[in-house]
């Protein structure tokens, strides 16, 4: 097991959670296992504003802090691009997100991404088409979320919980988790909401939404 990782300011990154390991040394040593790291060590935040104008059209602005694993994943990624191509690969993102988006900006920081002393992060200015709908009576909105596709949480159990059972426990490379806060204003003249899904919590043994 080799802890070195260019990107992740940690010894062990969380994709090396839960590896039986030996440590090296005269006298002979046990066999060890590394520790998981909890998820929310592991976790994308964002903060999310913006507003929805009376053509349904939306404009936000993102702040992403990546944390642990994730920190490392979107770290490398935009290491190992060429400065001309890291908005088609941020736009690719936000795309998936959000159909139709337009990316307006994008700042990532630290400037100098092998700076590990600085945590990631990025902003983001969005426009979104079409977040509202005029009804005869009514406007129905469509909740511009950036978190979708953003982060470990987002992609971890991708193509691998289409079964209806399992024969042997799931394995996943990382814990993750993902947190978005979204505030919106609308610019349409919205009166009193006819209708608000209830909110639920979903706990399991090894995650919760």
């Amino acid at each position: 097991m080799d802890p070195t990782n260019e990107t992740s300011r940690d010894l062990m990154p969380s994709y090396l959670g839960g590896k039986s390991f030996l440590v090296a040394c005269p006298e002979g040593e046990k066999l060890k296992v590394s520790p998981v790291t909890p998820a929310t060590d592991n976790i994308v935040e964002i903060e999310t504003a913006g507003s929805v104008g009376k053509d349904g059209t939306a404009y936000l602005k993102s702040e992403i802090s990546f944390g642990g694993v994730n920190d490392g994943i979107y770290r490398g990624a935009f290491l190992r691009r060429k400065k001309d191509m890291m908005r088609p690969f941020i736009e690719r993102i936000v795309a998936s997100s959000l159909k139709g988006a337009e990316l307006i900006s994008f700042e990532i920081k630290p400037e100098n991404l092998h700076d590990m002393t600085k945590p990631l992060h990025l902003s983001l200015s969005i426009k979104v088409p079409e977040c509202s709908f005029e009804r005869k009576t009514s406007y129905e909105l469509s909740i511009p979320f950036v978190s979708k596709a953003i982060g470990a949480a987002s992609f971890i159990l991708s193509g691998e919980t289409s079964l209806e059972k399992r024969k042997y426990p799931l394995e996943v490379f990382s814990t993750a988790a993902v947190s978005e806060r979204l505030t919106l204003n609308l610019d349409f003249g919205a009166g009193v909401p006819v209708f608000i899904p209830d909110s639920s919590e979903i706990k399991g043994k090894y995650g919760y939404f």
